[in-house]
């Protein structure tokens, strides 16, 4: 009864279709118990400190739309983002070094900058998409004459290929590539596109190289019907709290896609 009384105004974001699918993760299980039941989970040193980047290069936007860019303004609202974190002193002191030092080397070494103009944490809310409710929080919206792109920062360690075969990444371009097809299918049915293009963008903010600080992906018309009909597929199961039994598939790659297929065709 609690669940279903929730259910009246949920939205299906990104987050929760990841989770829903990522049999790497237990897909469903993690799902229900995250998602759902929104069981308690203890944020990590890591997690912090991505919270803590996000805060600051969303500082650094608006700085930049201001014309007032300093960097060191952006380390000071890093450091004080991180300080809001639970974090023990000894993990405060470590991340506050290896936050400065990213920033140094983003934007002095990489020489990374910013559109002005670009609108920063934008929410999206009760998109409909058939049968289903979407929503969406998106880190950067660019809106430059034929073209919309949107960015999101990642902390960690990224990926060099939307397209790599390696056991170890592939999963993680699966997610990244679901990401911004949700994304592309958002900004559609919202009409912030308007028949402009959509350019998605990772932005691996700790990349050690920086011809891979930046990966773009702009997803065919296929992509954007079968992330349509999947978060459909995903969403009726959730209404309903019929959440499948996943355990005749594999927990890599291959499994995910089988998955998706027999969601997507009603099978499971």
């Amino acid at each position: 009864d609690i669940l279903k009384a929730r259910l009246e105004t949920y939205n299906l974001s990104v987050t929760d279709l990841i989770n829903f699918l990522d049999l790497e993760n237990a897909g469903p299980q993690y799902f229900k118990e995250r998602n759902l039941l929104r069981l308690p989970e203890a944020k990590n040193p890591s997690a912090a400190h991505g919270t803590a980047m996000h805060a600051a290069m969303e500082y650094a936007q608006l700085l930049t739309n201001r014309g007032e860019f300093k960097l060191n303004e952006v380390n000071d609202r890093y450091i004080e983002a991180l300080s809001n974190e639970n974090l023990s002193i000894a993990e405060h002191t470590r991340f506050s070094k290896q936050g400065i030092q990213m920033l140094d080397q983003l934007f002095n070494k990489y020489k990374y900058s910013m559109n002005k103009g670009a609108q920063t944490e934008q929410k999206l809310k009760d998109i409909v998409i058939g049968t289903a409710r979407i929503s969406g929080k998106l880190d950067l919206i660019y809106d430059n004459d034929d073209v919309v792109e949107v960015s999101d920062y990642k902390t960690g360690k990224g990926i060099t290929s939307f397209y790599s075969k390696a056991q170890t990444s592939q999963i993680k371009s699966w997610r990244y590539k679901k990401q911004l097809c949700f994304y592309n299918l958002l900004l559609a049915n919202s009409g912030r596109l308007k028949e402009k293009q959509f350019i998605g963008k990772m932005i691996f903010l700790e990349t050690d190289d920086p011809k891979y600080l930046e990966l773009q992906y702009s997803p065919s018309e296929e992509e954007v019907v079968e992330i349509s009909n999947l978060a459909q597929a995903v969403w009726k199961k959730i209404i309903n709290l019929e959440l499948p039994d996943t355990s005749k598939y594999s927990n890599d790659y291959a499994g995910i896609q089988l998955f998706e297929k027999d969601l997507i065709e009603n099978k499971i």
